[in-house]
């Protein structure tokens, strides 16, 4: 799963970066402080070492290490990205990978950064394309560059029509005829005389997996490296499919995002260095979006849907989850700035029996 070393490269290896213990199945401790099941990936940054306890999932090892490059990659400002990513064949101008491509995009880079199990791999293993890695990367001044040297696909359902170069990956029959491969599967049931594989089985879970070599994609691209993206689209978990294919943030929201998040961890940061206890925030009732019932009270859920509630709401989770672990306190003020109010009571709360200095009705 990683990139393999070269026997050049073997020949003067010495000391490992990082060592992982994997030692599957063998359980931790449960009843030592902190332990909660049998299950433990434990990581010391200053030995370079990972202990895996109670698990057999070969992602457990490279998530472990993708966690080390999440600490170690921004303080050298490069940015660590869960995405997958592929390129156009003509090579040119570099763009992004999101839940679905228009034809004009055909030629161009995509990224994708979503959650586990959002498509990353199907969307990025596409014959048309270049493929540069379907889950871990780096983003820096030179571009775009893979961290591992295979794919982990999620294989439920694989079938060679719906997803050919997937199967055709999963070498010396794993998946198309039997069990006898350097690669890995994982949570399949397979037949117990001709070890042929049911991907469509799963009784054992829903998250079963093929490990193989990027270079089994007869369409990688090899060194996994690229020029920067052009955009950037995200995939979401839509357990209800109530989101649209493509949903496109225009430059005015993402400045809303930015200006509020980002401003706010800033604000924070500087209270804490210089020990300041007590912080009274501005947010706005349109991080209520349109509730069901009215008026407003300290009880109706917070369900905004604007980019501006939206980053509101963000900026007052950040502000509660930092009063939780320090000893400062907090008050956060909603106004109806941006829902505004009317004679009808259309939007917001319609003020009762106030008048303006004109003496007329409010």
């Amino acid at each position: 799963m990683y990139i393999r070393t070269t026997p050049e490269e073997l020949e003067d290896f010495s000391t490992p970066d990082f060592t992982i213990y994997n030692v599957g199945q063998f359980p931790c401790n449960r009843y030592t402080h902190y332990m909660t099941t049998s299950t433990s990936i434990d990581l010391n940054l200053d030995r370079k070492e990972m202990v895996i306890l109670g698990t057999q999932y070969v992602g457990e090892m490279k998530k472990g290490l993708f966690g080390v490059m999440h600490y170690l990659m921004p303080k050298r400002n490069i940015l660590s990205l869960h995405s997958s990513n592929n390129m156009g064949k003509d090579g040119d101008v570099p763009s992004s990978l999101g839940y679905q491509v228009s034809v004009g995009q055909t030629r161009f880079w995509r990224i994708t950064c979503p959650l586990h199990g959002t498509g990353k791999t199907t969307l990025s293993t596409d014959h048309n394309r270049l493929l540069i890695g379907d889950d871990e990367h780096y983003w820096s001044e030179n571009g775009i560059s893979n961290i591992e040297g295979g794919c982990y696909a999620k294989c439920i359902g694989l079938t060679k029509e719906k997803e050919p170069n997937i199967w055709n990956a999963i070498k010396f029959g794993t998946g198309n005829w039997a069990l006898y491969s350097k690669d890995v599967l994982e949570n399949i049931v397979s037949d117990e005389h001709t070890r042929e594989v049911d991907y469509s089985d799963n009784s054992i879970t829903e998250n079963t997996r093929a490990s193989y070599q990027i270079e089994y994609i007869p369409n990688a691209k090899i060194p996994c490296v690229g020029p920067h993206p052009k955009n950037v689209i995200l995939l979401a978990c839509d357990a209800f499919g109530m989101l649209p294919p493509v949903s496109k943030l225009t430059l005015p929201q993402t400045m809303y995002y930015h200006n509020i998040t980002s401003n706010t961890l800033v604000i924070l940061e500087a209270m804490a260095a210089h020990g300041v206890k007590t912080l009274i925030y501005s947010s706005t009732c349109a991080t209520y979006g349109e509730p069901e019932k009215m008026p407003i009270t300290e009880v109706t859920p917070q369900d905004p849907i604007n980019p501006y509630g939206k980053a509101k709401k963000m900026a007052e989770d950040i502000i509660l989850d930092f009063s939780k672990t320090s000893d400062m306190a907090v008050m956060i003020l909603r106004y109806f700035n941006v829902i505004g109010s009317d004679l009808e009571g259309r939007l917001g709360e319609r003020t009762v029996n106030v008048k303006f200095a004109s003496g007329k009705p409010h």
